[in-house]
């Protein structure tokens, strides 16, 4: 007696797992010149600064208790739209009365609301709360914010609220080429952590003048201060699209019908 037996063959795992390699040779030939791009273009540095400081700088009211922004603007390069970390030195080598180590700072990244080179009407994109830390070495302390995207013109600086007696001129400053792009506003009270939305700007002072609680930022003309911001390139939208195609690549896997053979047998 004869019968007849269907039996499925097993799957090719040979051919499966050639199939998947030449997948992700692929994916990686294809995407790697995108995401050497973009490594390239990793981070950019903004700075005012030459990296050496010859003062340092702050403002203190009688017994402490004052406040004060200090702030540098920026125009944003391409590769660099993407704001991640700032960078601020404290103190000047030699004056170890001036900045004191653990003294409360603040962050801050803002633009003005038209895009101008000057902060008329500033709004608080991003902060970090951090500390004066290693002071009097000329040494930038990097503080990470939220990822944020900025164009054309914008601003980092440091906010000190309630300034000690002691350490009262905290912020590293640089005076071999004033490049008249720092900005400063002082008061004699302590600040909300938000009070920059509020500000305006008054372009017939300088920060020499100290003009104090008029709610407004005046030019710093005799340096600048030493506080930079580092950015990231805002990925293109191809670089997306490729990483998709990449990920589908790797992440493919063909199927195979099972091939099914007949069995004759004698009974």
């Amino acid at each position: 007696m004869f019968h007849f037996e269907w039996r499925s063959a097993p799957r090719s795992l040979s051919r499966f797992t050639s199939r998947q390699a030449i997948n992700s040779v692929l994916a990686a030939v294809v995407t790697l010149p995108f995401w050497t791009q973009c490594k390239a273009r990793a981070a950019i540095n903004h700075a005012a600064d030459d990296g050496t400081s010859e003062d340092t700088v702050g403002f203190s009211e009688p017994g402490g208790g004052g406040s004060f922004i200090f702030a540098n603007r920026f125009t944003a390069d391409a590769g660099g739209e993407t704001i991640t970390t700032i960078s601020i030195s404290y103190g000047h080598h030699g004056l170890f009365a001036y900045a004191q180590a653990g003294t409360p700072v603040r962050l801050l990244l803002f633009e003005d609301t038209s895009g101008a080179a000057a902060p008329v009407h500033p709004i608080l994109l991003a902060s970090a709360a951090s500390s004066v830390m290693r002071p009097y070495v000329d040494y930038f302390n990097d503080v990470s914010i939220p990822p944020t995207n900025v164009t054309g013109n914008f601003f980092v600086g440091v906010q000190v609220s309630g300034v000690p007696s002691a350490g009262a001129y905290p912020v590293s400053f640089d005076r071999t080429t004033p490049r008249h792009q720092s900005y400063a506003a002082f008061f004699s009270h302590t600040i909300g952590d938000v009070v920059v939305n509020s500000l305006g700007y008054n372009p017939t002072l300088i920060s020499s003048d100290v003009p104090v609680d008029i709610n407004q930022f005046v030019r710093v003309i005799d340096g600048n201060f030493m506080v930079r911001a580092t950015g990231a390139a805002v990925p293109e939208p191809t670089t997306f699209a490729v990483a998709l195609i990449s990920l589908g690549f790797i992440q493919w896997r063909p199927r195979f019908t099972s091939r099914r053979e007949t069995t004759i047998a004698k009974a």
